[in-house]
């Protein structure tokens, strides 16, 4: 029963935001579900999450006027 808790609470902290996130980087959100890996899914997504340009970049660029 306590390993179904925290399997809930994983998901509910990690899983979920970050499924919101990727959606809004215009990710596939399934990428998320790589968080669930032990011990580096987390370092994961953060790091393709760092490293990919995200739509709101481009607006910033046209807005400035940098191609």
């Amino acid at each position: 029963m306590e390993v179904v808790l925290i399997i809930a609470l994983f998901i509910i902290l990690f899983i979920v935001p970050l499924w919101k996130i990727c959606k809004r980087a215009g990710m596939q959100p399934m990428v998320s579900v790589i968080a669930a890996i032990p011990f580096v899914g987390v370092a994961i997504v953060s790091a393709i999450l760092a490293l990919k340009e995200w739509p709101l970049d481009d607006v910033d660029k046209i807005k400035k006027g940098v191609r």
